[in-house]
């Protein structure tokens, strides 16, 4: 299974610049490519805010999961230690992430309150 999964991840390697190559090089004449989203320092904000925002759901939807992993460990533990200290673990580790994520939340007002005077206004931005 090894040698079968280590041969297709080479293979897929050796072809993908391939596929990259056979690409044409204009777009076909019928073709509307969209205009760039990003033409005002405000656009770029509004998309690191975007980006931070679902960064920030997905690592807060993650900790629950955790946690409530956890919580199933300790309930079905009985007595295990190692299920119990596996557990404690989880529930350390979610915390820390949740901690991270609110300290990643709150660094953006904190530099943009040092940066300009009033901050960036993100309701502003929307």
């Amino acid at each position: 299974m090894r040698k079968l999964f280590t041969s297709l991840l080479l293979l897929t390697v050796i072809i993908t610049p391939f596929l990259a190559l056979a690409a044409p090089a204009d777009p076909p004449s019928g073709l509307q490519l969209p205009d760039n989203p990003l033409n005002d320092p405000k656009d770029i904000l509004r998309t690191i805010h975007r980006v931070a925002n679902w960064m920030f759901s997905f690592l807060i939807i993650l900790a629950v999961i955790f946690i409530l992993i956890a919580a199933f460990n300790y309930l079905t533990g009985a007595g295990s230690d190692e299920k119990i200290k596996k557990a404690h673990k989880m529930l350390l580790y979610a915390a820390i992430a949740v901690a991270v994520g609110l300290l990643a939340e709150g660094l953006i007002v904190v530099v943009s309150k040092l940066v300009s005077n009033q901050g960036v206004n993100f309701n502003e931005i929307r």
